[in-house]
């Protein structure tokens, strides 16, 4: 494919993090905002993705406390006190100071930490998978504004191209040569593509608000978005496209699911072995004035628990991410057949309309005005020229639109670099 700008290029390409600062790009911005822009501004200010930056920490504080051992123990014990005849009083007690610890085995520690750091990396992806959707309404809504930005363009062209007619039919009229009821037609033209315009301009402003909620912003700053909106690539094959399915965070997360699972299979299986507790210290005998060295080993016995049930459900569960994986690589392929089918359908009218259609409606629409100068046809051929012209202009804005919105989806799925929405300044 032809090599040019892509507008979701950042997924595999570069990192809008360190590109530029949040500052920078604000002051930027508050005339004319570029994709890049707003993708900086969201990745900086949306609020789910910043509070995926504390569950980042939380995971590595939690690797730490994994790795750390059990912590020693340290008992004392008074015995033969308070008893009857020579345990009367505390002249023949006997204490204890000794201390334990806790010996880990099966590896336990290990698989913990190995748990925490698969955990770690779930969670990760988890902001990956979040990154990109953000990421991808950003660019939806950029495209949105781009169009909006558009359509008032096109239709104040129909008020002017409507407009400008109308001296034509006064003087048609004065001539004794047309009817007064044309100009009344001509009029309500004019009306009805400025509403079409107030219309735009209202879509126009809900849609720069939309965009600039995406970094957490009710009143835009900027006025304006750039970008080439009316402008084609060729298509990528739909095959090539599904294998870049292997990139998705989606999928990906799921082989960290898979390590996640397997972490806790084997910490459950460590858990079924029963850890030791080693102890010494030091008695003293108070009734002859003696000190003696003491230790001691304590062992569980798994006759009952051997963590059978933990084992059988971290088994279910690994079992369990096999069978969702095979769900998503169902549904990403199905989201990108109809994303595919909706890019490859979009260019085709495009083709026609730009290439076919429009040039003809403008051949008939010249063709009619001169006609009806020289009384060759009446005002409404030549309103119906208009509206066919004006209908061909606003079908073309229309076939843009669903060819970008595609192929942002696309590149959302695949995070190909290879495609190309031509959103550059």
């Amino acid at each position: 494919m032809v090599a040019c700008f892509t507008a979701l290029h950042f997924l595999s390409v570069i990192d809008l993090e360190a590109q530029e600062t949040t500052e920078n790009v604000i002051s930027e911005s508050i005339k004319s905002l570029t994709l890049n822009n707003a993708l900086a501004l969201t990745l900086k200010g949306h609020p789910e993705l910043i509070g995926f930056e504390y569950d980042i920490r939380s995971a590595d504080a939690l690797i730490l406390q994994a790795n750390l051992r059990p912590n020693p123990t340290l008992d004392t014990e008074i015995e033969a006190f308070g008893g009857s005849g020579a345990f009367r009083g505390a002249n023949s007690t006997e204490s204890t100071l000794s201390l334990g610890q806790l010996i880990e085995r099966g590896g336990k520690r290990n698989f913990r930490t190995n748990l925490a750091r698969s955990q770690r990396e779930v969670k990760r992806l988890e902001y990956e998978i979040k990154k990109r959707a953000v990421l991808v309404q950003t660019a939806l809504r950029f495209i949105d504004v781009l169009e909006a930005q558009r359509r008032i363009i096109v239709n104040e062209e129909i008020v002017e191209l409507t407009r400008q007619f109308e001296p034509v039919i006064k003087r048609r009229i004065e001539a004794g040569k047309g009817n007064p009821l044309e100009l009344t037609k001509s009029k309500i033209a004019i009306s009805s593509a400025m509403v079409e315009v107030d219309q735009a301009k209202r879509t126009l402003f809900s849609a720069r608000e939309k965009l600039s909620s995406q970094w957490g912003v009710v009143e835009p700053r900027f006025s304006r978005v750039l970008g080439e909106f009316e402008s084609i690539a060729p298509v990528a094959p739909l095959q090539e496209l599904r294998n870049q399915l292997e990139t998705n965070p989606r999928l990906l997360s799921y082989k960290a699911e898979s390590e996640r699972a397997k972490a806790s299979l084997n910490l459950a299986r460590a858990t079924g072995k029963p850890d030791v507790t080693l102890w010494g210290g030091v008695r003293r005998y108070n009734i002859s004035d003696d000190t003696a060295f003491v230790v001691g080993v304590s062992v569980p016995l798994p006759l009952i628990n051997r963590n059978q049930g933990g084992i059988r459900a971290a088994g279910e569960q690994q079992k369990k991410v096999q069978v969702q994986r095979d769900a998503v690589v169902i549904q990403l392929g199905a989201e990108l057949t109809a994303a595919y089918r909706k890019f490859t359908s979009s260019h085709a009218k495009i083709k026609v309309l730009r290439d076919e259609i429009l040039p003809a409606a403008e051949i008939a629409q010249k063709q009619a005005n001169d006609g009806y100068q020289l009384g060759l046809f009446r005002y409404l051929e030549v309103l119906d020229t208009q509206r066919t012209l004006s209908a061909a202009r606003l079908q073309l804005i229309q076939a843009f639109f669903n060819y970008r919105v595609a192929l942002a989806q696309i590149e959302g799925l695949t995070g190909a670099a290879s495609l190309k929405t031509h959103l550059s300044e």
